[in-house]
């Protein structure tokens, strides 16, 4: 009896652990996060699901519209122009259901504690700050990665992360989620200048890296806090004030930093026969052209580079006539890419999920006030003018179903 529970313990104890330490394998790599989350979510399925035969998860809203929308994805590849790719890809989707499962026991257990995963992300923030930061001085970070030229007078600095631009979306997530539990758990959490300390060391670092959307991103989600979060918003006044007066130091005295954030109107505004300056605003007019092509389906998932350059969705110029084709992996905007992949059925299926998450997360009046903060954290994430990477990339996924199981948290704390 004495080893069966301490096998439960171990059980329940090791995967709280790797859930705390999520932020840190989000750090190490793709391949690490998702070892982990699939890890978690295949544990929950074979051990409860299947030897336990516990099926109280059913129960949870969130799980049976997440579990609803892979079933969508799954009948979609059906009419794939790639039925094996798309098959692969959402047959596999199926482990972030799962991870998302599992959380809604992991949360549950009185061995699961807030604080320490509040910590991991203050510590994991703090690292990789510092270490671009250093970078910014002296040219290479503490593993000896160098800056990378990017134009004549301008230098991307993505830290450890190498020639991977995406330390600035990794702080910028974090730094949300960070934001949120800091405003949530106030009484127990908040330590007085150094959570502000972190949060403006933090966005002028996204303003270095040099990754625009994520500057912009991080930007408008605190003017999201401040709107919707009355009791923040002296905080957040001085702390703006002090972004403002940094960021303009900075523009004014690195011309390469001042260079790319000049350029930000010239890349949404400017447009020259018939084409966008900005590459992402050219695939999302093919986007749409793939869409008129395959209105019901789409073309299935991760299809978008193999049917972007068919001549049957080239895009013509009014200017000239003339027929173009854009292309890349994917179309860089979530929305556009359901429409292109999954036609009507995926995207309408994709605009409910994301609509009963928003509502479980912020408008439930019984649990408005705490999870409006989950809310505005979702509503950043799934942005709809930003550009963003691949919704069906391991890495976003991650990310997504992570941020989706940080709304179960607060969804349980209220109950508890």
């Amino acid at each position: 009896m004495i080893n069966e529970r301490l096998i439960l313990n171990f059980y329940i104890k090791h995967q709280i652990y790797l859930f705390y330490l999520t932020p840190l394998f989000f750090l190490i790599g793709r391949a690490s996060i998702d070892l982990v989350i699939t890890y978690i979510g295949l544990n929950f399925f074979i051990y409860r699901i299947l030897f336990e035969r516990d099926y109280s998860v059913l129960r949870n809203k969130i799980f049976q519209i997440s579990l609803f929308f892979c079933c969508v994805l799954i009948l979609i590849s059906f009419f794939s122009t790639n039925f094996s790719v798309s098959m692969f890809k959402s047959v596999s989707y199926l482990r972030f259901i799962l991870f998302f499962g599992a959380t809604t026991y992991l949360i549950k257990s009185h061995y699961f504690k807030l604080n320490h995963f509040y910590y991991v992300i203050g510590v994991c923030l703090i690292f990789i700050n510092i270490d671009i930061f250093i970078q910014y001085l002296f040219g290479y970070d503490l593993f000896g990665y160098e800056k990378v030229k990017s134009s004549v007078n301008s230098y991307r600095y993505s830290g450890f992360f190498g020639d991977e631009f995406v330390a600035g979306n990794y702080i910028l997530k974090f730094l949300l989620i960070f934001t949120i539990i800091t405003i949530f758990k106030s009484k127990e959490l908040y330590k007085k200048y150094i959570s502000e300390f972190l949060i403006i060391f933090s966005i002028i670092i996204i303003l270095i890296t040099g990754e625009r959307m994520a500057f912009i991103s991080v930007l408008y989600s605190f003017f999201f806090i401040f709107i919707f979060i009355s009791k923040v918003r002296y905080y957040l006044l001085v702390i703006g004030i002090l972004i403002i007066t940094l960021v303009a130091g900075i523009i004014t005295f690195d011309k390469g930093v001042g260079d790319r954030i000049a350029s930000i109107p010239q890349q949404i505004l400017f447009k020259k026969n018939d084409q966008y300056y900005n590459p992402h605003l050219n695939l999302f007019k093919q986007s749409i052209e793939i869409y008129k092509n395959h209105k019901i389906f789409g073309t299935g998932i991760k299809t978008f580079r193999e049917v972007c350059n068919l001549n049957e969705n080239s895009i013509t110029l009014n200017h000239d006539g003339s027929k173009i084709n854009y292309c890349s992996n994917h179309p860089h905007n979530y929305f556009f890419e359901f429409l292109s992949e999954t036609g009507l059925v995926g995207f309408l299926t994709f605009l409910l999920l994301v609509f009963l998450l928003l509502y479980f997360s912020g408008f439930k009046r019984e649990y408005f006030y705490n999870q409006k903060l989950s809310f505005l954290c979702l509503l950043v994430f799934l942005f709809p003018i930003a550009t963003t990477g691949s919704f069906f990339t391991n890495i976003n996924g991650c990310y997504f179903w992570f941020m989706i199981s940080l709304i179960n948290i607060n969804l349980i704390e209220q109950k508890r």
